[in-house]
């Protein structure tokens, strides 16, 4: 047994001693929950019980914080823990706390999420799948926020293909292609869905691939050092086509 002999409040804690010289940092949450104050006599047992509820409180609080400041998954919350060292078990009844309180709730997450991956970051559904398995959700709780969060993948593709298709005007006409296709795909868009919406587009309608090739002469010329062979397999490997590539040396090579 041990008995407290002294209770002082410092800095919005608690600072118990106990006859034994030990001392004990605790919150007013833990001095009301089990009743606490001078002359009182613990068993090792109830000591060892305060500790833990402190060790909870303290680390609930931590957990709080961080939430107040922005949303996290209960994954993320349990990597924060362990960074700490916290217990297992205090981790496991943190978590089951803050979701009762509905501090933590990843379908809602999860759908806060998926908005925000769709109208701003443009991701197709693979990437967002992606994104919150990294954070650790739960395959049914995704599939479930998913099938709340109705989308049109093809329509998405409309909207955004012209956009990037203007990031890629000074390209030849293959390069454009090949760029735009690539961009696609890492953004994690269906493979069939890209194909059906790009046939839609005429790639010609965007690019003038007979004024870029010319800019591209232009910019090679110094390079290749009026030698035409060096010319057309610079333009070759920039994707212009081999007929358009002897059109234009033949003009170069008449003006020089």
């Amino acid at each position: 047994m041990v008995k407290i002999i002294n209770i002082t409040l410092k800095k919005e804690q608690y600072n118990i001693t106990f006859d034994n010289g030990e001392e004990l940092l605790v919150s007013a949450e833990t001095i009301a929950e089990f009743f606490l104050y001078n002359g009182k006599e613990l068993s090792l047992k109830d000591l060892a019980k305060i500790k833990e509820y402190e060790a909870q409180t303290k680390h609930f609080s931590y957990a709080s914080n961080l939430l107040a400041r922005r949303p996290y998954t209960s994954h993320e919350i349990r990597e924060k823990l362990r960074k700490r060292c916290v217990n297992e078990e205090v981790i496991d009844l943190i978590v089951d706390k803050l979701k009762r309180l509905n501090l933590i709730n990843d379908l809602r997450y999860a759908l806060d999420k998926i908005q925000y991956l769709i109208n701003v970051k443009k991701c197709s559904t693979r990437a967002i799948e992606q994104d919150l398995l990294r954070r650790g959700i739960h395959p049914y709780v995704i599939k479930d926020a998913l099938a709340q969060s109705p989308r049109d993948e093809r329509r998405e593709l409309e909207i955004l293909i012209p956009k990037l298709l203007k990031s890629y005007r000074n390209e030849s006409l293959r390069r454009a292609y090949q760029k735009l296709k690539t961009k696609l795909y890492s953004l994690g868009f269906e493979s069939d869905n890209i194909d059906e919406v790009l046939a839609k587009f005429n790639v010609e309608d965007y690019i003038d691939e007979t004024e870029n090739i010319k800019k591209a002469l232009v910019k090679l010329e110094k390079k290749a050092k009026g030698d035409t062979k060096v010319l057309y397999n610079k333009l070759v490997i920039a994707g212009y086509p081999a007929s358009l590539i002897r059109k234009l040396l033949e003009d170069y090579s008449y003006e020089n």
